[in-house]
């Protein structure tokens, strides 16, 4: 009874059952507004989701210091606008709405937000004040080789188009380098290169994210009762067509690399071909 009880008072001691909207939450019966509430919302969702989407995009493929201002603003209004989403759908009492699909909808807006957060922490991953955990990372060639445009590496001092670097970056050096060379020794010093000189940088800020997602997961919940039975079920139908694909692949790359792939072992990350495994 002892477990019991601390487990009581641990679930609902959350900042949401704290905060003062938790005595608002199904205090609105009307179902008329309930319903005008969802139309803004889907226009206005679509929208935020649309402006995120691109400046996401625009960094990603043009990594600078003002397209990684415009995504952080981006995203920072987006959790305001979710946060806000959220004080208004909890408002309402979900029970008296009749459309299954509305009365879902509200149910995810309400349960699955990330706006039970205080809003400091909130608001603290896109926080555009905050420093960037590192600098766009830069590392040294220990290689003279040179990518042309029949992608294939060979000495070239006149080369403009693909100069002798000594600082590679992300982009474009260190990508090219992992998407096209067949030199594994090279893979392995520019994959491995680029994590440590980022990972240290990023562990903090990751285990502080993980943190703060993992307070706001606390009170999820899934449509589907049986939601772990689902999702082991899906795996054991993939898993085999996922097992027969990593065998070939994995083949493959014996065949290329020989003895720097273990036939009966992982795959190296190194030689997948991009720095995002």
């Amino acid at each position: 009874m002892v477990a019991f009880g601390a487990i009581v008072v641990f679930a609902f001691y959350t900042p949401f059952a704290c905060s003062d909207d938790y005595y608002q939450m199904s205090s609105n019966t009307n179902v008329n507004e309930a319903m005008q509430f969802l139309r803004e919302y889907d226009r206005e969702a679509s929208g935020m989701c649309y402006r995120v989407t691109m400046s996401q995009w625009k960094f990603v493929t043009n990594i600078t210091e003002y397209n990684h201002r415009r995504m952080l603003e981006e995203l920072s209004l987006s959790s305001k606008f979710d946060r806000l989403s959220w004080r208004k759908a909890a408002v309402y009492d979900i029970s008296r709405v009749p459309d299954p699909q509305a009365r879902r909808q509200l149910m995810k807006i309400v349960r699955s937000s990330r706006a039970v957060l205080p809003e400091d922490k909130y608001l603290e991953p896109f926080d555009p004040h905050v420093p960037k955990p590192y600098p766009q990372p830069e590392i040294q060639s220990n290689h003279q080789y040179l990518l042309t445009n029949e992608q294939q590496y060979e000495q070239n001092e006149d080369s403009t188009e693909y100069p002798n670097y000594c600082d590679m970056q992300l982009d474009p050096e260190i990508s090219r380098i992992l998407a096209h060379s067949r030199i594994e020794s090279e893979l392995l010093y520019v994959w491995k290169s680029f994590r440590d000189k980022t990972g240290p940088k990023l562990k903090n800020r990751f285990m502080r994210y993980v943190q703060l997602a993992n307070q706001a997961a606390f009170r999820a919940s899934y449509d589907d009762p049986s939601f772990r039975s689902s999702v082991e079920e899906i795996y054991n139908q993939v898993a085999p067509l996922y097992k027969q694909l990593f065998t070939y692949v994995r083949r493959k790359l014996v065949q290329r690399y020989g003895g720097s792939v273990r036939s009966d072992g992982p795959i190296p990350a190194h030689l997948l071909g991009e720095c995002k495994n």
